[in-house]
């Protein structure tokens, strides 16, 4: 996260070197014993059947492509979709958060080992203790630099994959005779890969 007050953080997604990342993914897989992605196992992507999750799953399917990669989309109505999810009965799904509040910690917290929100069930030592930091020190920049290292071990381990943000945005009025107030949800889509089902290991 970008802290919007001391401006610090690490943006993750760099979308100004599409070629250069390409390039780099490629190396990298070459580097792991799958040059073109040669070898590497079909990954099924599952993702639930409604609004924009659809045209995200073509583009992954696309963009792993591009590095050699068998996609296979596996979409699913949302009554199956939720339970398959979070018995971890995938091998990469679509997941995402509405944040109930803004505040870092909203996301971040959904991936300690015994959150029952954490469906690809990613468990590290080191960041569940730097959550539990965040969560008692009364210093906000000690807080600050807690949940950003919490997030950067999150990264680091690939817990879990942004892929999309989108803001909703409504007219809300009490009452006929008010005015409108305007709401905005901030929400994010990730990709997480289930730890129960890895078989790849990098």
């Amino acid at each position: 996260f970008i802290c919007w007050k001391c401006k610090c953080g690490t943006p993750y997604i760099d979308n100004d070197n599409f070629d250069a990342n390409l390039e780099e993914a490629k190396k990298l897989l070459e580097e792991a014993g799958y040059p073109n992605g040669e070898g590497f196992p079909q990954i099924e992507y599952t993702t639930n059947d409604a609004g924009y999750h659809k045209v995200v799953a073509e583009y992954l399917q696309q963009a792993w492509a591009a590095i050699g990669i068998d996609l296979k989309v596996n979409i699913v109505e949302w009554a199956s979709f939720t339970p398959m999810r979070r018995n971890g009965e995938f091998d990469v799904a679509r997941n995402g958060w509405v944040g109930d509040y803004t505040d870092p910690s909203n996301i971040l917290e959904l991936f300690c080992t015994t959150n029952g929100n954490n469906d690809g069930k990613y468990t590290n030592a080191d960041f569940d203790a730097t959550i539990e930091d965040s969560r008692v020190t009364t210093d906000a920049t000690t807080r600050s630099a807690d949940l950003h290292k919490a997030e950067d071990t999150l990264m680091n381990d690939a817990g879990c994959i942004p892929i999309a943000y989108y803001n909703d945005s409504g007219c809300r009025a009490a009452r006929s005779q008010d005015l409108g107030i305007q709401l905005t949800v901030t929400g994010t889509s990730c990709m997480q890969i289930s730890q129960n089902k890895m078989t790849v290991q990098f």
